[in-house]
């Protein structure tokens, strides 16, 4: 409505049956009268002094034209001028039915900002709860995966440290040779399978924020044409990790969309 004040709001042409115009817009009516509310301010006029009301400004011609018009139906039937005129809506226009606006790109920056708000905004709002969750799930498995490589670094510098020369010294020389020999190779093997389960995590991560991104764009586009939008099914599977000989936990995310 706010893109269209000028047709909204169009100015009304109400010829009176005695000569004359009046340029407003109708605000109010009953049953005898109804309420113009033009640049003078409200004035009430009698129906039955209308000789017809056209929804838009006219000139000089294409008033004498429908006063000749409403002159030869009065001729024709002298009843019309006993019945008073019946004042309808203003017509509707292409933009109130079709509703305000729609740009596939309002949809897609709010998704780029926070996943799942654009789907939200497009009406889609299951799709909305399932892409903002497993957003938040991929982020939360980052994040553990990030601590877990922090924490299997730190241990891997510690037994690094102590298998050194200055560990030998420290320590003396069996305990290096130790941790040389038995616990460095491990925390190594440990600490490589951390940093590889982050790097994947943060490739999930990444590609779940793609995949919403991508797939807002065409809800945008299917919600700009007013079309139906194409299934889309989220899939979130814990996965058991084997990697170094050890058990950890990942997970498995899957996106299909249909056509």
């Amino acid at each position: 409505m706010f893109l269209t004040p000028s047709l909204l709001f169009a100015d009304q042409t109400i010829l009176l049956r005695k000569g004359g115009k009046v340029i407003g817009n109708v605000v109010g009516q009953n049953e005898k009268t109804i309420t113009v509310q033009s640049e003078s301010g409200k004035q009430t006029i009698n129906k039955r002094d209308i000789l017809k009301i056209i929804y838009k400004d006219i000139t000089k011609e294409e008033e004498n034209r429908i006063r000749k018009e409403e002159e030869k139906k009065v001729q024709e039937n002298p009843q019309v001028v006993e019945e008073p005129v019946q004042v309808i809506e203003t017509p509707p226009t292409s933009s109130t039915i079709s509703g305000p606006s729609r740009n596939r790109w309002s949809a897609v920056w709010r998704s780029a900002i926070l996943p799942g708000w654009g789907q939200w905004y497009t009406d889609n709002k299951l799709e909305a709860k399932i892409t903002g969750g497993a957003f938040l799930g991929s982020l939360a498995l980052a994040g553990y995966a990030r601590s877990e490589a922090e924490s299997a670094k730190s241990k891997y510098d510690d037994a690094v440290s102590k298998s050194s020369t200055t560990g030998s010294y420290i320590y003396g020389g069996g305990i290096a040779n130790f941790y040389l020999l038995t616990v460095v190779p491990g925390a190594r093997a440990d600490y490589e399978s951390s940093v590889q389960a982050y790097n994947t995590s943060v490739y999930v991560l990444g590609g779940v924020y793609l995949a919403q991104l991508v797939r807002t764009y065409f809800l945008g586009k299917s919600w700009e044409q007013g079309s139906s939008v194409n299934p889309v099914a989220w899939t979130v599977v814990p996965k058991p990790d084997w990697s170094a000989g050890r058990m950890g936990w990942g997970a498995e995310a899957s996106f299909s969309l249909g056509f």
